[in-house]
């Protein structure tokens, strides 16, 4: 529970000259090349009040570091001496924070020792400088990294005079600070009071030591109850405390204005979304001031969500290691006059330099949700409070944006009359020693000015003053009439604030407004759940993105997987247990507002503006401009003896016991708690420690011990490793999930969407890890840099070995020197053999002399051709009457090389890919769906050496431990088969190689006919592609055709023998080595089977388990398994065939039942192994008397055939319009038609299959079959029991195939064959219709 008091303590930072001088190398880099006044100093807490307390606990360390974050420095009368404020945090272990606010000013040394010591400093500095010494190792340490993500910096060293010291003629400052440590972040108090307390000890303004003022700010001014306010008296100046009830936002005084002002709104959306999906934030600034306030507002936009992770608004340049944590975090780095220069950034990480405006993005950052309305909103509204934001063209922004960099150049200023006069150095006063104020104008303004214009300006100055113009008047008037009072601009800052997170707020309620229907409560105890959480889903994500507008789903689907939002979902459950959490009552009431508010409307997805401004900001600033109560005045403490107090020059340290005093005084009027409240605060503190459970603690990056360090490394490590253990664990239950649906047991959870989100930031996490403990940066990918390393030691072990150019298609090695071949027969022999009319005996010698096997439709990609089998091992022992033996075919389905680098030049072959990132990614994708990713990171992190020279000792790769528990974890993917790489990549060019089992009867293995093959995919489909004669393997070249569905085989029926008897095809990506086989066992030829020369096959994926070698076992198919000419196995009866349409129709309702982009194929719903039209083959065969009536070559299409002609005689004598009872048999007639007249290719069985699938498609095979079962045909050729004749069952047929009606099934052109319905106007009859015109 916070504190009721407004402060926890005061401190006083600065010098302690019994110590000396101490190089501080936590503060800056205190080498030898700077100068000593340029170098940082050990800064020490000179004390601190009260000196004992239980809680909180004063951290000294964290305190002295953070509120000098550059050290102690030191100045001479010839720098700028103006006092600066800033603030800071502090994170404790348990999670809390307490805001620091310091104020920090130069007081001069009157220290001898110290003025001697920092003369002999200077002489050394001097010395070395002059001897070189300096100079050789700058140079040594140009490559050693400075600053974070390595940025290359450009050195601007100052002017010789302001570093140079002389003791004898410079008066020596040194840096002090006094500042404050609160549980709340009231800046506008700690800033006033600092402040006036500074100015009261150089000239006090009343009798009452310092020690009054201090005691009345730490225990005798309380926060306010919510919704009052409260009016300090702080030194002569007031200043408003107020709190917010619980339904408000909560107190944020940081000005929103400034930040807007510095960056804009369109990068405050972007970093904000970076935020929002945990990226690592990276802020540089000058002023440390700067980056907590940028901090601080961009963690306030966030509201209701908190983030969860590493927060160091100002980190110490000498901690910069820990920007290598592969952990999200925001942190801020203070450079002085040095400035970085992007060039290198992290894969995930938002980088902005406030100095020069530059803003580098992550890759592939989604769009914020209607971020042009957003934007639009924020700068009307700023607009209202004078915040004229700078705004970058379209089309520059686009282009800037597309390269991860937006970079804004500044505006000049125009100059004004008083920048003409020179600024004055500043100088110390005379009487005691504090700086003077530097004359008006801001420094360097002369630079601001174009050649010449500096004394035209001086000409107009001095025209005015002639005429008697009193300029400093002019502009003393001119500015009052523009700026507001103290007060009265630290309302306008609240309202503005108040009115931009508002805004901020409004999305978030509008996009979650729904998401309490999602949320899956527990049915246990708190105990339990929390014991329980890891494995545990709260968030119905599937169910909720499928509500949200599809241009919103890339964003909002990676940010439910946040910890943000998870959260979030956790405070909501343990909100059934205890107290709500401060910002989810907010968030929950303006929802249940809005609900309200458009109660019995049917709300639209379009943007809605808020409307709570206007309310909001009349009850704050009815709070800030009349406080309900009044603060107690300070204490009246005796002054000390010594009259420290009223020292000239210098802060004075105070008196511990006047303290203590001023705290007994306002602590002996406290009031007990009572029991409900002891009891209440205890349940606070459980609900507390539960939520403290669920976050990751962030590590204590203020302790700069060595032991702490090491610690703090160890938790960025273990954090790492329980994301990666979620991130994968969460991959394999949703792909699980999917993939039980698709089998029928359970409901889709996973859409693709989320899938890719999974993948994606399971590529980021890895991204992180390699970048953690770095001995340096080589490239924007620290995996792929890493990769890369790799790739080129291994080329360096097979130096020897040429370079295959063609990488896709791996060249086979060389097999063992065959025997001695006899010679080859000669063209006389052939052509002996030709006019001898043996073919057998042609084909033979052909296949013997020549290889074809090795021909593909690209020679140049194609691998090297086997060796041929030798002509003696092809015939018997017995000379040429004896049995021939079918030769040994080498295999054309080798495996293909399982090894980094055979992908990695996979991936480097990929055209549309352009940078590391996304080669890194494309990687990483192609290894996991090759289930080769945990393989490839144990063979890529075996190599000792290589690790130990790209990272350091502490860096996660070299934890043994750990990185062997996350490649345990990646292990487990390769229990699901994802296809994250032919799913991502729809423009990149993909090698296939397809092979032709035929029978090994040696007359049906081959075609004297001009074969072909045409491939079809989800994305594309190839056109006819030709097979080399007497070959049965090609290998061609393609845009990625996607996940295959068809495969489209024939020939022209050409030569002497153009019969083919094909068992089955198989195709296989060679670059993600996927296996498709496409089942055939039938006969290609016109005079054969049911006379079909085209067969479309459909496929299924071949498992990976199923070795190359035992494809050929296990991929076979019966040949003519399905031709009547075959006795046919037992026929299934009605029962066994109603179950089996059944469940073929099911299928397809789930199909359309599921989102689109996960329903995969239907063709293969549709075609494939009980689908729906081998379904309905059995349905119209069961019954059927072709076998005893009509002899074994009468096929189903006959049947038609019979039925169109039957029914042509009802409607061909007719004259005039025919009546609409005759509507279904001439569309029955016309269908048949139309698909005996698309071409002679098409077998029976084929003709018939098409037939099914458009009467499907078109909603009119329920028709068709009440049609065929009153016509007399079917009476003459089905049995009683069959569906056509039995009543039942045909009522049945026509029930099922009617449900199919409120589905569009969109069939590929493979499966029509051309066929175009309608293509004949006016149906006259198939003997009275012309002939097709054939190609």
């Amino acid at each position: 529970m916070p504190s009721k008091r407004l402060a926890e303590y005061f401190f006083i930072c600065g010098i302690n000259y019994s110590k000396g001088l101490q190089n501080d190398t936590v503060a800056a880099d205190a080498s030898v090349q700077q100068s000593p006044l340029e170098r940082a100093y050990t800064a020490d807490i000179i004390g601190h009040y009260p000196e004992t307390r239980i809680e909180p606990v004063f951290d000294p360390d964290a305190t002295r570091m953070l509120a000098l974050p550059r050290g102690l420095q030191f100045r001479t009368q010839k720098h700028s001496l103006s006092p600066s404020f800033h603030s800071f945090i502090i994170t404790r272990e348990d999670g809390s924070r307490l805001y620091g606010f310091a104020y920090t000013f130069f007081e001069r040394v009157d220290d001898r020792a110290t003025c001697d010591t920092m003369h002999t400093l200077q002489s050394q500095y001097l010395a070395e400088m002059s001897s070189g010494k300096a100079t050789q190792q700058q140079q040594q340490q140009t490559s050693s990294r400075s600053l974070p993500r390595h940025f290359k910096l450009a050195t601007k060293l100052t002017t010789h005079a302001q570093s140079y010291y002389d003791v004898a003629k410079d008066q020596l400052y040194v840096c002090k600070c006094i500042g404050l440590l609160m549980s709340q972040p009231y800046l506008h108090v700690a800033r006033v009071f600092l402040s006036r307390l500074y100015r009261h000890s150089r000239s006090p303004t009343s009798c009452l030591p310092l020690e009054s003022y201090v005691c009345q700010l730490l225990f005798g001014v309380s926060v306010p109850p919510p919704g009052r306010s409260v009016r300090l008296p702080l030194l002569g100046a007031d200043a408003v405390l107020q709190r917010p009830t619980v339904a408000e936002l909560p107190v944020f005084e940081y000005p929103i204005r400034q930040l807007f002002a510095a960056v804009g709104v369109e990068k405050v959306i972007q970093i904000v979304s970076c935020l929002l999906l945990e990226h690592q934030i990276v802020l540089y600034a000058h002023d440390p001031h700067k980056l907590m306030l940028v901090s601080e507002s961009l963690c306030a936009l966030l509201f209701p969500f908190s983030w969860p992770h590493v927060y160091v608004p100002v980190l110490p340049a000498s901690l910069a290691h820990f920007l290598d944590a592969p952990v999200p975090y925001l942190m801020g780095v203070t450079y002085g006059a040095t400035r970085p220069s992007q060039e290198d950034g992290a894969a995930n990480a938002c980088l902005l330099d406030l100095e020069s405006d530059v803003l580098l993005l992550p890759e592939e950052l989604p769009q914020f949700p209607s971020r042009q309305e957003l934007v639009l909103e924020l700068t009307e509204t700023l607009a209202r409070f004078n915040v004229h934001t700078q705004h970058l063209d379209r089309n520059c922004n686009e282009r800037s944006r597309s390269a991860g960099t937006v970079e804004r150049r500044p505006r000049r200023r125009k100059p004004s009359w008083t920048e003409a006069e020179s600024a004055a150095p500043t100088v110390p006063s005379a009487a005691d020693g504090d700086p003077a104020p530097a004359a008006p104008g801001p420094a360097g303004a002369d630079s601001e000015m174009y050649p010449g214009q500096m004394e035209s300006m001086r000409r107009i100055t001095q025209l005015a003053r002639d005429a008697g113009l009193d300029l400093e008047k002019l502009s003393s008037l001119k500015s009052s009439a523009r700026r507001l009072s103290d007060d009265d601009q630290y309302i306008e800052d609240q309202k503005c604030n108040n009115a931009v997170r508002e805004i901020f707020l409004n999305r978030f309620v509008h996009i979650f407004h729904t998401y309490e229907h999602f949320v899956i409560q527990p049915d246990q105890d708190m105990e339990s759940w929390l014991y329980n959480r890891e494995s545990m889903q709260n968030f119905d994500k599937v169910t909720f993105l499928s509500d949200q507008p599809h241009q919103d789903l890339p964003f909002l689907s990676r940010f439910i997987e946040t910890q943000l939002f998870c959260s979030l979902i956790d405070n909501k459950i343990l909100a059934n247990w205890g107290e709500v959490d401060a910002a989810l009552r907010v968030f929950d009431s303006r929802i249940r507002r809005i609900k309200s508010e458009s109660e019995g409307l049917v709300r639209t997805p379009s943007y809605e503006r808020c409307c709570t401004i206007a309310e909001t900001e009349r009850v704050l600033e009815r709070r800030l401009r009349s406080p309900e109560l009044e603060a107690p005045p300070p204490p009246p403490l005796e002054a000390p003896a010594d009259g420290r107090s009223c020292l000239s020059g210098r802060f004075p340290r105070l008196d511990a016991a006047l303290v203590a005093a001023g705290a007994a005084e306002h602590d002996s009027g406290g009031d007990q708690e009572s029991a409900s409240t002891l009891l209440r605060r205890e349940r606070q503190r459980v609900i507390s420690e539960a939520r403290q459970q669920l976050q990751n603690p962030a590590p204590l990056i203020a302790n700069t011990s060595l032991a702490a360090m090491r610690e703090n490394n160890w938790k960025f490590v273990e954090q790492a490793l329980k994301e990666c253990k979620s991130r994968t664990k969460r991959m394999l239950v949703e792909k699980m999930g999917t993939e039980a649906a698709a089998l029928g047991h359970g409901e889709l959870s996973l859409v693709g969407v989320e899938e890719n989100t999974l993948i994606a930031s399971l590529c980021d996490l890895m991204e992180r890890i390699w970048s953690h403990g770095l001995q340096s940066k080589q490239g924007k990918s620290s995996l792929w840099s890493h990769l890369l390393n790799y790739q080129e030691l291994e080329s360096c072990k097979d130096a020897s070995q040429p370079i295959d150019p063609n990488f896709l298609s791996p060249a086979e090695p060389e097999p063992p020197a065959p025997p001695a071949l006899p010679d080859p027969p000669s063209l006389g022999d052939l052509l002996t053999t030709l006019r001898s009319g043996n073919i057998a005996e042609v084909v033979s010698q052909i296949a013997d002399s020549i290889d074809l096997s090795s021909m593909s439709l690209e020679p140049d990609s194609a691998p090297s051709s086997p060796s041929r089998p030798s002509r003696g091992a092809s015939r018997g022992s017995g000379g040429g009457d004896g049995p021939r033996q079918t030769p040994a075919a080498p295999d054309p389905l080798k495996p293909l090389p399982v090894a980094i680098t055979f992908d990695m030049r996979n991936v480097l072959a990929m055209s549309e890919i352009k940078t590391e990132i996304g080669y890194a990614r494309a990687w990483v994708r192609l290894s996991l769906e090759k289930k080769l990713l945990s393989k490839h990171l144990r063979a890529l992190l075996s190599d000792n050496e290589l690790l130990r020279s790209l990272y350091k000792r502490y860096a996660f790769l070299r934890s043994e431990e750990e990185r062997e528990q996350f490649l345990c974890h990646l292990l487990s993917l390769n229990a699901v088969d994802y296809f994250c790489f032919t799913t991502s990549y729809p423009n990149t060019v993909i090698t296939y190689r397809v092979v032709i089992f035929t029978t090994k009867k040696t007359s049906a293995a081959t075609t004297t006919a001009n074969a072909w093959v045409r491939v079809s995919g989800a994305l594309r489909e190839t056109g006819p592609l030709p097979l080399p004669k007497g070959g049965r393997c090609a290998i061609f070249k393609h845009k990625n055709l996607g996940l295959l569905t068809t495969v489209q085989l024939g020939h022209d029926n050409t030569g002497m023998s153009p019969n083919w008897l094909v068992e089955h095809v198989v195709v296989r990506n060679e670059v993600t080595g996927q296996l498709y086989r496409f089942a055939c066992g039938r006969w290609l030829g016109r005079s054969i089977d049911d006379g079909s020369t085209e067969r479309v096959l459909v496929g299924e994926p071949v498992p990976a388990d199923v070795p190359v070698g035992q494809l050929s076992s296990q991929c076979s198919t019966p040949p003519r398994c399905r031709s009547p000419s075959v006795p046919r196995r037992s026929q299934p009866d009605a029962s066994s065939v109603q179950h089996a349409l059944g469940d073929a129709v099911n299928t397809i309702v789930k199909y359309f039942h599921r989102p689109e982009k996960e329903r995969g194929s239907l063709t293969r719903l549709l075609c494939g192994e009980c689908g729906l039209v081998p379904c309905l083959e059995q349905v119209f065969s069961y019954g059927y008397r072709s076998s005893r009536l009509f002899g074994k070559n009468f096929y189903l299409w006959d049947y038609l055939g019979r039925v169109q002609l039957v029914l042509e005689s009802e409607f061909l004598d007719r004259e005039g319009e025919l009546p609409a009872e005759l509507a279904t048999k001439v569309a029955i007639c016309r269908l048949v038609f139309e698909i005996d007249q698309a071409g002679q290719a098409m077998g029976k069985d084929d003709k018939f299959q098409v037939w099914l699938l458009i009467a499907i498609r078109d909603r009119q095979l329920p028709a068709f079959v009440e049609e065929l079962a009153a016509c007399a045909v079917t009476q003459q050729m089905y049995d009683e029991a069959s569906f056509l004749r039995d009543p039942e069952l045909t009522s049945f047929l026509v029930q099922i195939l009617t449900s199919l009606h409120e589905y569009d099934l969109v069939l590929e052109r493979s499966l029509t064959r051309g066929v175009k319905v309608g293509r004949v106007k006016r149906y006259r009859g198939r003997t009275n219709q012309q002939p097709a015109r054939r190609s």
